[in-house]
């Protein structure tokens, strides 16, 4: 079975100042894999945003209506344009559409390359550059998806790996005896 690819090129749109979490990030992977002839190996799978429905499962209502709600602006760790709230909704979309082609039995496994991050992105709160957890939005949905699909997912396993520790992940799956949560940082 092939393995899914999804990129979209909307995450590129959400722009800020001069920092490593920048559109390059994205570009340079999906690059990488081309050059390498990857890409050309992988099922790329339709993108799709996340709806306010899908993000309630990871996030509060009050998140979701205020989250990218800061136009133009930099504040902190965070930055918004007008993009902002388009990408982020992006990212969280990728992520579950990834996961629901897994599922589904469409591909054997699936890479989703997005952006803005989601990593530390609490409940309730957008921090750290992330705005939605697009982890923990997926891996709710695997647990929703496998119940729609007659095929339950009992249990899901999330490796987050980065410089930081992936707080965001840990507060809102914390828990959830059902999943575990593991993250490798500095």
């Amino acid at each position: 079975m092939p393995v899914g690819l999804l990129y979209d090129e909307l995450m590129e749109t959400h722009q800020g100042p001069e920092h490593v979490e920048q559109p390059l990030r994205i570009i340079r992977m999906l690059q990488t894999l081309e050059e390498l002839g990857l890409a050309q190996r992988c099922w790329r799978l339709a993108s799709k945003t996340a709806s306010a429905e899908l993000l309630r499962l990871a996030h509060s209502p009050e998140h979701i209506a205020e989250a990218v709600s800061h136009p133009f602006i930099s504040k902190g760790d965070m930055y918004f344009c007008s993009h902002t709230a388009a990408a982020a909704r992006m990212a969280a979309g990728c992520c579950v559409e990834a996961v629901r082609a897994v599922l589904s039995g469409t591909v054997s496994s699936a890479l989703a390359i997005v952006r803005p991050p989601g990593h530390h992105a609490e409940c309730a709160r957008a921090q750290g550059f992330c705005f939605f957890n697009n982890v923990a939005v997926a891996a709710r949905a695997a647990q929703q998806l496998g119940r729609d699909l007659a095929q339950p997912v009992r249990r899901v396993a999330v490796l987050d790996w980065d410089v930081h520790h992936g707080n965001g992940i840990q507060e809102v799956l914390w828990e959830d005896p059902s999943v575990l949560y593991i993250s490798i940082h500095r």
